[in-house]
């Protein structure tokens, strides 16, 4: 066994025993009392001397053991086993600290992080003389705090006194690998102690196993129960809205606890200020809608906050609204294509479209957002695949003798080799339905009020190609043939492109009269624009430089700014590119914007990581599945005893209470027999003046 005292300097109190031995054992000098008779004499002595019979020596004992007691406990003393610290063996010890978004959530009067934290100063008061040590902070980017364990340890404990949670994921595997990796090449003892609250979104599935010859420790700190209300989405829509048309603020609030919660939610976009309550059931999210209407176009911050709570990091979120001008839309098509026409009246009836007839030689150089191609037979292929590469949408409208082989595997649905011919059926034609009746394009139409979109009849249309036997249509004729259908182009992006099938002739049908057609080919149209790429806004996840290609401007002229237009510290990247900036710190959640001489260059936002807002930890059960040891739910948890020591200062307060009552009980003991004994008489012959 080895006895570790955790304040060593509290030897020094041992010194105060000699004045307490000296009061005790010392006499008070008496006064000088005259009295006519000597009988009361040897009572006053009795009285004034300190040292009197052996029975004193008891309570002299009782004194000193209780001062010993006290003593102990301020050298805090730990007994541990001979495994534990390798009796008297320097051991070597690499602390993987979670500074993750969740740690900074108070607990009481305390941070996770300090819970963390004290643990933390525990291990490194228990270790064996000339121990080395070292902290690895399980941030976005695992980092250590020396490049390797050294014998710093006043050093470490600075460090994390000095530790604050960053509004980040942590790389937990990362983190690991690190501290693993700095334990492989130590001699001796070593020990990966990990602390953490083990958040169970962010830890569930890590591999907690470490080579053999490293033990692991687990200290998990903060409570269960944690309950938590914060906001996970901000969205606009349409993604793209019209300058004064009116559009939704949608903010997605989540409420991470087991009772239901009514809280209200603020928000920001451009010049409008909004609020709405939300009440959000147990473990459940609810979507709160606002209307917004933005007066001009470009490209607006928009901002989300919740009341404050214990854990404010996720009550706010921001996000990028591109406000446009009105929808640019071109027809493609012969000059005498009735259908081509008709796509021009309806876009032209509708507000905040713009529509315009193009060539189709024109179709390469077009800047719409939705090009609409009539008559279609195969050509211009790469000069469509390209507007749809730019993220525009499209609608073709094919035309008899299409081929549809290279159609087929330019779509990427190889295989079809017959040319599509034209289909006539006399008297009333085929009719529509809705083939996909919880379509968005529909939603408009479910109370009845603009009418039935499928009232109307057609005498002609092409064939089906193979490619579109698969697809799900929006519209279908009553054969169960598609009459419109939606599919996907891929681009290479993470989204593809959106690409409509009409195959539906207006020129041989009595659609376009009906009251409800304008309506519907408008929430086609929407529908189409809100599947137009939008320009990439510069979001960010936090942990992460912000970043501008400034190449053709002047460096030295620009400026990054928060939200509240306080400057954040940029520089050149590398010396290489100077014409690209970054922070010099890792972003914060906000809102920001590069400036070059007052102008918005551009803006970037960075939002709170939505994974850590969960604040329940892994369950004892879970984490036990791992191997290593656990500290679970203890405020300021003391990994000495867990690493197979034991705490011996509790005893010592103990004891010195104890042997405080007792002294207490035997001076009430001896007063009272004092009190009690007779007085001795005195011969008259001895009768003089005596010194009391």
């Amino acid at each position: 066994m080895n006895l570790t005292f955790a304040n060593p300097a509290w030897l020094l109190g041992l010194l105060a025993l000699v004045p307490l031995l000296a009061h005790l054992f010392s006499r008070s000098r008496p006064k000088r009392h005259e009295f006519p008779s000597l009988k009361l004499l040897r009572e006053a002595m009795r009285k004034v001397t300190r040292v009197r019979r052996p029975r004193d020596r008891w309570l002299l004992l009782v004194r000193t053991l209780a001062m010993l007691a006290l003593i102990g406990a301020f050298l805090q003393p730990w007994l541990l086993s001979r495994f534990a610290s390798g009796g008297n063996a320097a051991k070597t010890v690499v602390l993987v600290v979670d500074v993750s978004a969740s740690m900074a959530y108070a607990d009481g009067t305390q941070t996770r992080l300090a819970q963390a934290a004290a643990a933390a100063e525990d291990v490194l008061a228990t270790l064996p003389a000339n121990s080395r040590a070292n902290i690895v902070w399980v941030r976005a980017h695992a980092a250590s705090e020396l490049p390797e364990p050294g014998p710093n340890l006043d050093f470490l404990r600075d460090a994390l006194r000095k530790a604050a949670a960053r509004p980040e994921p942590g790389d937990i595997a990362g983190a690991l690998a690190l501290g693993v990796k700095q334990l492989a090449t130590a001699d001796g003892d070593r020990e990966l102690v990990v602390l953490s609250d083990f958040q169970r979104s962010a830890w569930r599935g890590v591999n907690l196993d470490t080579p053999s010859g490293i033990r692991l420790t687990r200290v998990a700190v903060g409570s269960d129960d944690a309950a938590n209300v914060g906001l996970a989405g901000l969205v606009i829509e349409p993604a793209r809205p019209v300058a004064g048309q009116e559009a939704r603020l949608v903010c997605r609030v989540r409420n991470f606890s087991t009772e239901p919660r009514r809280t209200t939610l603020f928000a920001e976009a451009g010049e409008s200020r909004l609020s709405q309550t939300v009440e959000i059931a147990p473990w459940s999210e609810t979507l709160a809608v606002m209307p917004v209407k933005f007066p001009r176009e470009g490209i607006v911050p928009l901002k989300a906050a919740l009341a404050g709570d214990r854990f404010p990091g996720d009550d706010t979120r921001h996000a990028l609204a591109e406000v446009r001008g009105a929808l640019q839309v071109a027809i493609a098509g012969p000059d005498d294509d009735a259908t081509a026409r008709t796509w021009l009246r309806a876009a032209q009836a509708l507000d905040g479209v713009a529509a315009r007839r193009i060539a189709v030689a024109e179709i390469a150089d077009t800047r719409a957002e939705v090009l609409f191609v009539s008559g279609w037979r195969g050509d211009s292929r790469e000069a469509l695949a390209a507007f749809l590469k730019r993220g525009g949408a499209l609608v073709l409208s094919p035309a008899e003798g299409l081929d549809t082989a290279g159609v087929g595997a330019w779509l990427g649905h190889p295989g079809d080799t017959n040319p599509l011919t034209s289909e006539r059926r006399e008297g009333s034609g085929w009719s529509l339905r809705i083939a996909a009746e919880e379509h968005p394009v529909f939603a408009v139409f479910a109370s009845g009020a603009f009418g039935d979109p499928t009232k109307g009849t057609f005498g002609s249309r092409v064939t089906t190609p193979l490619f579109l036997e698969s697809v799900s249509p929006l519209l279908a004729f009553d054969d169960g043939k598609p009459a419109l259908a939606l599919l996907d182009f891929p681009t290479g992006n993470e989204r593809p492109a959106a690409l409509a099938w009409w195959n539906l002739d207006l020129a041989a049908s009595d659609w376009p009269s009906r009251t409800a057609f304008v309506p519907f080919f408008g929430e086609f149209l929407r529908h189409l624009a809100s599947r137009t790429a939008a320009p990439a806004l510069r979001v960010f996840e936090p942990g992460e430089p912000l970043r501008l290609d400034a190449a053709a401007l002047d460096p030295a002229a620009i400026r990054l700014a928060d939200e509240r237009d306080q400057a954040v510290a940029i520089s050149a990247e590398s010396p290489r590119t100077p014409g690209r900036l970054a922070t010099t710190t890792d972003a914060v959640p906000g809102s920001f914007r590069w400036l070059a001489q007052d102008a918005v260059l551009d803006r970037a936002v960075v939002n709170f990581p939505d994974t850590e807002s969960d604040l329940r930890r892994m369950t004892a059960d879970e984490l036990d599945q791992a191997a290593g040891t656990l500290i679970a739910g203890q405020a300021r948890a003391r990994l000495a005893d867990l690493r197979e020591g034991r705490p011996l200062w509790p005893w010592f307060v103990a004891a010195a209470a104890l042997l405080f009552l007792l002294e207490g009980v035997l001076v009430r003991l001896f007063r009272a027999k004092m009190d009690s004994a007779p007085v001795t008489a005195i011969p008259a012959e001895r009768k003089e003046m005596a010194e009391v």
